[in-house]
């Protein structure tokens, strides 16, 4: 039937019905297959490169966490298992005095201060009130500041016990630090 009718036609009708159906053939063929194709491809290549970007970003995370347990690991003569306060206080207080005995120094006063806290650490401090010759008072400094605690001094104030004396007064704030 379709032979027949397409035999009918002339030259000229039978170029516009060949070319009017390669048209609709080429647009039927775009809308059900290389569409469909087209919008699943974009869509993979959206997914590739959201995928991509989170593994970039994953990967510097990783990389960030090699480095934080290496500095973790350089800190972690710092970090000891902490107790109560009342039981940090109290060694702070005896780390101290040792170190006060090994250096000669002769110790007036000596109070803890509290606890200060945040989200990695721990600060516990002391104020001490001590006398000993400028020599002996370095050196206790010296013994605070490279102990194998996280100690150092925060203040002090150091002044002459007497006007002729060789002997010098110091009050000065100690604290440890305790990495959570």
């Amino acid at each position: 039937m379709i032979t027949r009718y397409f035999a009918k036609l002339n030259k000229r009708e039978k170029m516009v019905l060949s070319g009017t159906v390669f048209f609709i053939s080429l647009a039927i063929i775009d809308r059900l297959v290389l569409g469909p194709l087209f919008a699943k491809m974009e869509l993979l290549d959206d997914r590739i490169q959201t995928e991509a970007e989170l593994i970039r970003k994953n990967s510097r995370i990783v990389a960030e966490k090699d480095r934080v347990k290496a500095i973790s690991g350089q800190l972690s003569v710092y970090s000891r298992r902490i107790g109560t306060q009342e039981e940090e206080t109290a060694y702070l207080l005896g780390e101290v005095e040792k170190l006060a005995r090994k250096s000669s120094l002769y110790i007036v006063d000596m109070k803890p201060l509290g606890v200060q806290e945040d989200s990695v650490s721990r600060r516990y401090s002391v104020d001490l009130n001590c006398e000993a010759q400028m020599e002996q008072l370095v050196r206790f400094m010296h013994e605070i500041e490279n102990a194998s605690v996280l100690f150092f001094v925060e203040t002090f104030n150091i002044s002459p016990k007497s006007q002729d004396s060789s002997v010098a007064k110091c009050n000065m704030r100690i604290s440890s630090v305790i990495l959570l």
